[in-house]
């Protein structure tokens, strides 16, 4: 798990399935009459879809993180068996 973390924050990169995410613009903001909220919305759609990859990293950790745990705790209880017959 450790090296997960290491490698996602030495090199800032997201795992490969979450770089390949895209995600267009909403096609709500094409019809803007205000170009400038046109192109405020426009500039900051790449920074909210880079955060949302973040955080959606973040919860994969998290998710890793509590499998391992729990898997940790199966297999010491099953070793445990073996170990009493």
């Amino acid at each position: 798990m450790a090296w997960i973390k290491q490698n996602i924050h030495h090199n800032n990169r997201l795992p490969q399935i979450l770089r390949s995410v895209e995600l267009p613009l909403p096609s709500s903001l094409l019809p803007l009459i205000d170009m400038g909220l046109h192109e405020e919305f426009c500039h900051d759609h790449p920074l909210i879809t880079q955060q949302s990859k973040q955080e959606m990293m973040i919860i994969l950790i998290d998710t890793i993180e509590t499998k391992l745990h729990e898997s940790q705790i199966l297999f010491n209880a099953e070793l445990r068996k073996i170990w009493q017959d």
